[in-house]
């Protein structure tokens, strides 16, 4: 609606000025502001209307050409530039979403990386909805990768890796959030209507991987460890610092574990 005023009033400017004084150029405004607010197949909308309401003030304005082929060519070249810019700043926007997404995505595993999983977890526990929610943050290593990068080669290892994050990715919820933050280190993100609920999905999780391991002849397991809370609780980092420190007592002791501890 704001562009089709903004068409309206450069059309009127226009045509009031004559057809010495062109107010054509500002028709780019509309049509920019469709094109990179909503999509392409509006840029070009706007760009034809503009195109249209331009050549209409032309004709109107008492503008006299020598051929009557000239204004034709006139209003083609201007719907042309308008289509041009259209597509230009619909890519450009394309190419910045991309940018974003790779620079939040961990390039092996498809899953988030350490910035992508700070940014989407501080907006989740930030959602007023969620304020009576139990969040759960899992911190996941792998037992004995090292032995497997060593024995049967890089080229496994990331197999492995490859084959852990989409394990965990189709155990847990659309909503959760996975990420890869280190080597062979995993973050999980859990909303849940209690502690139990977590504890059972991570649980759940852990027996899945298990077993993709056991499938693939991968002699690792899963050390984890859990911390809940609620979403006033404590800042990130301390929270990814505790649970990396359940993690470790699990990794240190018995591995192949789960240590849940709830924060008050």
């Amino acid at each position: 609606m704001l562009c089709l005023f903004m068409i309206a009033g450069i059309a009127v400017l226009d045509h009031l000025s004559g057809f010495e004084l062109s107010f054509s150029i500002f028709y780019v405004i509309p049509v920019a502001i469709a094109a990179w607010n909503i999509n392409l197949p509006s840029g070009v909308l706007f760009s034809i209307f503009s195109g249209a309401i331009w050549s209409i003030v032309d004709y109107t304005s008492g503008h006299n050409y020598s051929n009557g082929f000239i204004p034709i060519w006139n209003g083609f070249v201007r719907l042309l530039f308008f289509l041009i810019i259209s597509y230009l700043l619909t890519e450009m926007k394309r190419g910045i979403i991309i940018l974003k997404t790779l620079s939040d995505t961990d390039s092996l595993t498809g899953i988030l990386n350490g910035r992508g999983f700070e940014k989407y977890t501080k907006i989740m526990i930030a959602q007023p909805q969620k304020k009576e929610s139990v969040f759960s943050l899992a911190y996941l290593d792998i037992d004995n990768f090292k032995n497997i990068n060593d024995k049967l080669g890089h080229s496994s290892g990331d197999l492995l890796l490859t084959t852990l994050a989409k394990s965990i990715r189709d155990c847990v919820r659309d909503t959760d959030i996975v990420a890869r933050i280190g080597g062979d280190e995993f973050v999980v993100l859990l909303c849940s209507r209690n502690y139990e609920e977590s504890d059972l999905i991570m649980n759940r999780m852990k027996e899945h991987v298990d077993i993709v391991m056991k499938k693939n002849n991968w002699p690792v397991s899963l050390s984890i460890g859990i911390v809940s809370f609620l979403s006033n609780t404590s800042e990130l980092d301390s929270l990814l610092y505790k649970a990396d420190e359940l993690m470790y007592k699990v990794k240190n002791t018995t591995k192949n574990g789960i240590v849940h501890q709830y924060i008050k």
